[in-house]
């Protein structure tokens, strides 16, 4: 006598699974291999993990001597930390090499290696272990945006110059194709470069962009249509004290504006074609530095001057300290290294 489930109760059971589970069950049946590649399981997969595990990363691209380039995931609770240590590491010398990351997109980092005059993009999946690197050295583009085809479950990388044609680069198919939808990109006058004011959303990546108008205006590249749009920001521009940036809130973009005097917070969502101020975090200690917000907008990573990481409510209380462990210091982590917000993927570089 055989027994089974059916299959979206079994599909319930392997979304809630840990990917290092999920790698060892894709040998038990073609049809679990075959919807470990689906973009709905995948994103599936990701929402519930990050529900059950709040947890943070950190890449040591230039770690203290003896120890290699790794990354270093940290939890918001009492589990061990983990370290990645990148399977490409012998692709370049260490003492020539400066290796960053880029951008991070449902569990695949982007990360961009220099290494003397040339530069190249690597996708690399710190739980599946698979290393994409891209097909030549790259030119300097104005904006780079790395993101998934929700339509194909691809993920590719965009390349925007300012008076030349937008390229996507495919890592699945190895090939750069020229873009039909073209930016205004020439238009704008404030400087580029690899701007950490970006987030990928929903299949669209968006970068803030410091133009001559009062509003900031976001840039945002659809991959699923491969198409150009703009946004404008909620608020002018007024105060030079305010700093403006962009994140992923509640499954939406949202727009951040951090003021000093006290330190606040304002979120920003985009809802409905229309921007809703959703949440006012703080005040914070004048000394007061952010690197994360929690995907509810509630929560913020950060730090006072010499004092440990921690995990603040929106008012400024905190829920959670992390301890380092000895192997490198935070002051040195926050000096070298951003930090992002880590959630495990079997999502795959070649679908």
């Amino acid at each position: 006598m055989t027994w089974s489930v059916g299959e979206d109760l079994e599909t319930e059971i392997l979304v809630r699974l840990p990917a290092k589970s999920l790698m060892r069950f894709r040998c038990v049946q073609q049809s679990w291999k075959a919807l470990f590649k689906t973009y709905t399981f995948v994103t599936r997969h990701m929402n519930t993990r990050s529900i059950m595990q709040k947890r943070f990363m950190t890449l040591h691209y230039r770690p203290p001597p003896g120890l290699e380039p790794c990354i270093t995931v940290f939890p918001s609770n009492t589990d061990p930390f983990q370290r990645f240590e990148p399977p490409f590491k012998d692709l370049f010398p260490r003492s020539k090499t400066l290796i960053y990351s880029y951008n991070y997109c449902n569990g695949v980092l982007c990360l961009r290696v220099s290494n003397g005059l040339s530069r190249w993009f690597i996708f690399w999946n710190p739980c599946t272990r698979e290393v994409k690197l891209s097909p030549e050295p790259f030119n300097h583009a104005a904006l780079w945006g790395f993101g998934v085809d929700p339509n194909t479950n691809h993920f590719k990388l965009v390349r925007i110059f300012r008076d030349l044609p937008a390229e996507l680069y495919n890592p699945n198919t190895n090939f750069w194709t020229l873009l039909d939808d073209q930016t205004p990109l020439a238009s704008f006058t404030t400087g580029f470069g690899y701007s950490k004011q970006n987030a990928f959303v929903n299949g669209v990546f968006h970068w803030l962009i410091q133009c001559d108008n009062p509003f900031a205006i976001i840039l945002c590249f659809s991959f699923r249509d491969k198409h150009f749009s703009e946004l404008k920001g909620p608020i002018p521009i007024f105060d030079s004290d305010a700093f403006h940036n962009i994140a992923e809130v509640d499954g939406s973009i949202a727009y951040v504006v951090r003021s000093r005097n006290p330190v606040r917070f304002e979120i920003w969502v985009m809802d409905q074609h229309h921007w809703t101020k959703k949440y006012n975090i703080g005040p914070f200690d004048p000394s007061f530095r952010i690197y994360c917000i929690g995907t509810d907008g509630t929560k913020v990573l950060g730090r006072k001057e010499d004092q440990n990481l921690m995990l603040y409510d929106f008012d400024a209380r905190p829920l959670h300290q992390f301890q380092f462990d000895g192997f490198f210091s935070f002051s040195f982590v926050h000096n070298h290294a951003p930090i992002q917000k880590f959630v495990e993927s079997v999502a795959s570089l070649y679908v």
